[in-house]
């Protein structure tokens, strides 16, 4: 299987724009790279590492000056990132530009390492670091397999691959378990082979079409301490299917769960994910039972996500029985949906969004009846303040208990987002419902497959202010079942604890919030109390 990974030496050429040829040249010239003008500091660091590519450099120079060049690209990647990663869907042509010369960079490091492994064989001093050169391309293909989630995209079945065919390499070298020096992506500044590799799998089958930009970096940050609490091996443990996980290398597809006791196979690897399991479960119900965060050895990253949330998200991709996917029955049908609140009040109330003309201050009349009957009677005029954007065609492609599986067309005009709320017309159901997205999946040619977990609150569409601000469209939530607190749905930063807001149904009405139920990219769910 070795013959997977492309070992064949490279036309390197003696004469090209390269500013250095050594290591110690090499860090003289990251001395005059503008790290404070980030954009000018990453294209400088494409044009060095294809230029390092195709020049002729000694093996053991060449890999110091990789491992001189790494923390530099790491810098810049990380920094360039904000410009993509996580953004609105579809990305827009400048920002795609910039994923695709750091999905470049990625590539150029790997390349770079792997050009190392290339000279091991017949360079003395290179080959006493094979451990380090293989760990370092391992990491590098995570990275690029890790890049496409950014932004929404599979990974190419040509990364896992390559990840398999490095891995099997490191076995037969002998170094998939040799602890190397990474003070960039080592656990206390040392890692294996092995772990890198059970790192970038488990990050492949943690569902990054679910996670924000944060919860990514969170989920890679909590590989990174605990890799090693995984057991892989070529002999499946005798542990029950639930907690185990295996890949093919000779294949590419990532982990998948056994449907029952595997037996051993020759290109079969076996995660045995028991002391995993038992470590998120623990720390799943100590978040539960009310602990902070920070005490429980989490990632300082995690202090920026929803911790016991995304601690239930990954349990759930690597711990449980039975696949998210497995729940979803096929469907087939057109949906109506709409993604802004003008449009929501528009499609919910039947007419465009009004705002009533009235001052701030309540008159003798207002004060009469709300002493009388406890509410203001709605005697005002109103102004019309512009229709929604128009709905728009989606295919439902799948529904589960309580989720639905859209295909956005390329077509639609309409952008989208995680935590982004939506409004959905099914034909065979009646009204319009509210949903959260909770996953993308760029297909490109097809459309974005973008899963919505619905509100099974019923919507009505209402009037809101406070007295500082202007009216705007909301919407009050019913339970089905009737009874419950009342919620309201807001557009997002509209929330402030304790805020006593007016809603008009007809009849005007005084809430006071008193709770954040869910937030959103473009919505605050808010909980409150009839006054």
């Amino acid at each position: 299987m070795t013959e997977m990974l492309d070992l064949t030496p490279p036309n390197l050429l003696n004469q090209t724009s390269l500013p250095f040829r050594d290591a110690h040249s090499c860090k003289d010239w990251l001395t005059t790279l503008p790290l404070t003008d980030v954009p000018h500091a990453h294209n400088a660091m494409i044009k060095v590492i294809d230029s390092l590519n195709l020049t002729e450099v000694p093996g053991f120079e060449r890999l110091k000056i990789m491992e001189l060049l790494r923390d530099k690209v790491a810098f810049v990647q990380e920094a360039i990132a904000e410009v993509y990663a996580g953004q609105p869907l579809p990305i827009s042509a400048r920002r795609l530009d910039i994923w695709e010369a750091s999905e470049k960079l990625w590539a150029g490091m790997e390349k770079g390492y792997r050009y190392c492994l290339r000279t091991a064989h017949a360079d003395e001093e290179t080959a006493k670091h094979i451990a380090l050169i293989v760990e370092r391309c391992l990491r590098y293909t995570g990275l690029q397999m890790l890049h496409h989630n950014l932004i929404y995209r599979e990974p190419t079945p040509r990364l896992l691959q390559h990840l398999h065919a490095l891995f099997h390499f490191s076995e037969k070298r002998g170094v998939a378990h040799v602890s190397v020096k990474d003070s960039l992506d080592g656990h206390r500044g040392f890692t294996t082979p092995a772990e890198i590799y059970i790192r970038t799998l488990l990050i492949d089958v943690a569902r990054p079409a679910m996670l924000t930009a944060n919860e990514m970096v969170a989920v890679d940050a909590l590989l990174k301490k605990w890799a090693s609490k995984i057991v892989i091996s070529r002999i499946p443990p005798d542990r029950a299917p639930a907690l185990l996980r295996c890949t093919d290398l000779a294949g590419d597809r990532g982990l998948w769960t056994p449907a029952e006791k595997p037996t051993e196979e020759a290109s079969l690897i076996f995660l045995d994910l028991k002391e995993l399991a038992d470590s998120l479960r623990r720390r799943i119900r100590k978040l539960a039972d009310g602990t902070p965060w920070g005490e429980l050895r989490l990632p300082a990253i995690f202090g920026q996500v929803a911790a016991g949330t995304l601690l239930n998200h990954v349990y759930r991709c690597w711990c449980a029985p039975t696949r998210l996917e497995s729940l979803v029955q096929p469907a087939r049908e057109l949906c109506e949906v709409s993604g802004n609140f003008l449009a929501f009040y528009h499609c919910l109330a039947g007419k465009p969004f009004e705002a009533p003309r009235q001052s701030d201050e309540l008159d003798s009349l207002g004060i009469e009846q709300m002493a009388v009957f406890g509410k203001l009677m709605n005697r005002v005029s109103t102004e019309p303040v512009g229709e929604g954007a128009p709905t728009e065609p989606w295919k439902l492609e799948g529904v589960g208990v309580g989720r639905l599986l859209f295909r956005r067309p390329t077509s639609s005009g309409l952008p989208v987002s995680l935590q982004q709320l939506i409004a959905f017309h099914r034909a065979t159901m009646p009204g319009y419902s509210f949903g959260m997205i909770s996953g993308i999946t760029d297909h490109m040619v097809s459309g974005l497959a973008v899963e919505v977990l619905a509100f099974a609150e019923r919507p009505e569409a209402v009037i809101f202010r406070t007295k500082d601000t202007a009216f705007i469209p909301a919407f009050r939530m019913h339970r089905i079942e009737g009874g419950g607190e009342v919620s309201l749905l807001l557009p997002s930063g509209t929330y402030q604890n304790g805020k006593v807001v007016e809603v008009r149904d007809g009849t005007i009405h005084m809430y006071r919030l008193t709770g954040l139920k869910q937030h959103g990219t473009n919505f605050d769910w808010v909980s409150c109390e009839l006054l």
